[in-house]
């Protein structure tokens, strides 16, 4: 999830879960990650997919936040 203020992205919110698989005798971790916003679902083989996924979620935020001259700091608000 990406909450946006004024075209800007300032967090990635996803639910992850994770759990072991066998792999001839070799386990291996699998992953899922979920948008709480769109309801999507995405499914990794591994924790290097799984990695190179979020790596790149975040390395799209920071470029899109070059520009901007905020501060380096997150007021979150409640939504209660």
């Amino acid at each position: 999830m990406v909450r946006k203020t004024e075209g800007k992205k300032y967090y990635l919110s996803f639910m992850l879960r994770l759990w072991r698989a066998g792999n001839d005798g070799k386990p291996v971790w699998r992953a899922s990650l979920k948008n709480p916003l769109t309801r999507e679902c995405l499914g990794f083989a591994g924790l290097r997919e799984l990695f190179a996924y979020l790596e790149a979620q975040i390395e799209e935020t920071d470029l899109s936040s070059e520009e901007s001259h905020d501060e380096p700091w997150l007021t979150f608000e409640d939504s209660d």
